[in-house]
């Protein structure tokens, strides 16, 4: 706990109340904005979701016969490339 060796005077109180008032205003009037401003961001946030959820819907249905096959295919890429470097790393070098 911090002890004052003497009290502040009239003028720093007046500073002190003056500066904590202009700091809760800012604070206040951000915290307004953020809040005026959300309707229309979370409206964009929605439509590109569902835009992104169409986009999605229709390439999967074009393609969901290659998908699997793509999917092996990937799946076997990486097997192959990971056994390649478990090789590589368990060379001896002498």
């Amino acid at each position: 706990m911090v002890v004052w060796s003497y009290p502040p005077t009239p003028g720093q109180l007046a500073v002190t109340a003056t500066v904590f008032l202009i700091g809760a205003s800012l604070v206040g009037a951000g915290a307004y904005l953020s809040y005026a401003n959300i309707a229309p961001q979370q409206a964009r946030a929605t439509a590109r979701s569902e835009a992104i959820r169409k986009h999605l819907r229709k390439s999967v249905c074009r393609s969901r016969s290659y998908a699997s096959m793509s999917l092996l295919k990937s799946v076997h890429r990486v097997v192959t490339c990971c056994l390649e470097l478990f090789k590589l790393a368990t060379r001896s070098r002498f």
